[in-house]
């Protein structure tokens, strides 16, 4: 989404450039304008349609919590009372919808009241053909309406005004009804209520007015009408009030840089033909293609038609749990194909994730590392990779190198949750440098507030033990042979379903299992799930990838039933 807006916001900064242009019409200038303007949906759909480099990408593990290991270290000992904060700021997405609300409530306002007025006015024969007149009082200019036909509504005082001024007014609506700038003007106006946060929207929308002003001057003059007398006739009407998404022929515009614009003899005025149109329409199009396909891969190679196959073969047989096959295939691919720097990344990757669901993290971790040394990885495998062996090392106790993985990770993340911010205060907690670690947990607080996510009870825990070390430098350990519940140490973030992430679906699927001795997961089932039969098997797939640190009964670690996890599925 963050690369979508920065393409859209280069687009606008194009148009307003091409807009200063004196060589071209205003009329050319005011389409541009429109174009751009309404030109996300069309960069969005693009670069939907344009094929990113096949590549291959595999759920990472995830250490949600696991600041105590098996392997010993240091836990909490000192309690307090955990709540979250109250006053959670409301989530951005609903704050959004609350503001677009009110401005689509105002734009609806608008049109329903002109509407209203309009058809409350008094008929007038303007001798138009095709137009409706309707006599307004309060009005002090006259302004073009129309959505299903053209209206032109004048003041009262109208048909006491001299012939030739008249005749001026007529053709400058006129110009404005064909060429539909009062039905785009309410259009224009709705989009502008959706993108109320962009300001460059507000300004290339009010530069679109003030070019529609001109290119209905220029019509005007090419009727035949006199530039000085035309320009006295603006001049003596009075600017008042008017209703709003209206074009009024002397207002919303600035009134001086038409007229000076009317007396330039040098500026070209010719009208909007269908030809221009279209060449203009393909030639912003032929702009926006190699924009909209930044990001969709770039200069990342592809895998080949010969290798993907295989790679697909043994993510089938990594599902099936045959992993010593998947790795044979895998390790005779590297020996006998010329692979790719990108399709070598993906090799390593594929072994690396074999290790990882084998429990063998150190041959993990070597995998991993060499995917990051081949050159040319897609740069979303890039960083999944690095935040992946921040997380092996942790679960190893490798903690100088989980924080150096971590950080290399924030470097890279454009907009980093809170999760990240709490597994980086885990670490420099492990190290031992509690007042860093304090300072990423409360910005991962933060964060969570920020966007209303959920706050564990356990980040909570570990801010309160936090601050009792840093006040008091009493730090708790481990006791040997302390009896102790079941802890969450790695999951596996679950494979969307395709289906369901087309669809834009979210939901979730709460599971329960044993735990056994070991840690392992047993005998996982469905037990409520929102919505039904969407994500129960990706659930199960994922949940039975879990490491726990087990329960421990008079120091013995034992069989623990009845376990529920819920597993969320959220399209970020």
């Amino acid at each position: 989404m963050i690369l979508l807006i920065a393409k859209y916001t280069c687009v606008l900064l194009v148009v307003l450039g091409f807009a200063e242009l004196r060589s071209v019409s205003a009329a050319v200038k005011h389409l541009v304008l429109a174009l751009g303007l309404f030109s996300l949906p069309l960069l969005y759909l693009s670069g939907e349609l344009i094929p990113a480099p096949d590549y291959l990408t595999l759920p990472e593990p995830i250490v949600e919590w696991a600041h105590s290991t098996s392997r010993g270290g240091e836990m909490i000992v000192m309690r307090e009372m955990a709540t979250r904060p109250a006053g959670s700021p409301t989530s951005p997405i609903v704050f959004y919808l609350m503001v677009t609300g009110l401005f689509v409530a105002r734009w609806l306002w608008l049109v329903v009241c002109t509407a209203i007025r309009i058809r409350r006015g008094k008929r007038l024969d303007l001798n138009v053909e095709g137009i409706r007149g309707v006599c307004l009082p309060g009005i002090k200019s006259p302004f073009a309406w129309g959505i299903l036909r053209g209206i032109i509504a004048v003041p009262e005082s109208f048909m006491d005004w001299p012939h030739y001024r008249r005749s001026i007014v007529l053709s400058h609506e006129s110009a404005h009804l064909r060429r539909r700038d009062a039905l785009l003007s309410i259009v224009s106006a709705f989009y502008a209520c959706l993108l109320w946060w962009h300001p460059l929207v507000w300004i290339v929308r009010r530069r679109m007015t003030a070019e529609a002003e001109k290119a209905c001057d220029d019509l005007v003059l090419a009727d035949g009408f006199n530039a000085v007398e035309y320009a006295e006739v603006l001049l003596s009407i009075k600017r008042g009030h008017q209703p709003g998404l209206v074009v009024s022929m002397a207002g919303h515009s600035n009134l001086t840089r038409r007229i000076h614009a009317l007396l330039d003899k040098h500026l070209r005025r010719r009208p909007m033909s269908f030809r221009r149109f279209s060449t203009t329409a393909v030639l912003f199009l032929t702009m926006i293609a190699p924009l909209a396909g930044i990001g969709q891969g770039g200069s990342v190679q592809p895998v080949s038609a010969e290798i993907l196959p295989v790679l697909e073969s043994v993510q089938a047989l990594i599902k099936e749990t045959r992993y010593e096959e998947a790795k044979a295939d895998l390790y005779e691919l590297m020996n006998t194909a010329e692979l790719s720097g990108n399709e070598t990344g993906q090799v390593y990757n594929l072994i690396g994730y074999i290790h990882f669901l084998e429990d063998n993290y150190p041959e993990a971790i070597e995998a991993y590392e060499n995917a990051l040394r081949s050159y040319g990885i897609p740069e979303g495998l890039r960083h999944m990779t690095l935040y992946t062996l921040a997380q092996l090392n942790f679960v190893e106790g490798h903690y100088e190198a989980a924080l150096s993985w971590v950080e290399q990770w924030h470097e890279r993340a454009a907009t980093p949750g809170p999760v990240p911010f709490v597994f980086m205060a885990q670490t420099l907690y492990q190290l031992k440098r509690y007042p860093e670690s304090l300072e990423k947990l409360n910005q991962g607080l933060a964060e969570a507030e920020l966007r209303g996510s959920e706050v564990s009870p356990r980040w909570l825990e570990l801010r309160a033990y936090l601050k009792h070390v840093i006040e008091t430098g009493e730090a708790g350990r481990i006791p040997e042979n302390g009896d102790s519940d079941v802890m969450l140490v790695v999951r596996v973030r679950p494979v969307y379903p395709e289906e369901a992430k087309r669809r834009g679906t979210e939901g979730y699927v709460d599971v329960q299992f044993t735990v056994s001795p070991d840690g392992l997961v047993l005998d996982p089932s469905v037990v409520a799930a929102q919505p039904e039969n969407v994500f129960d098997e990706a659930a199960l797939e994922s949940i039975v990838r879990y490491r726990f640190k087990p329960r421990v009964l008079d120091g013995s670690p034992v069989a623990a039933a009845g376990v529920r996890h819920r597993v969320e599925f959220t399209l970020d």
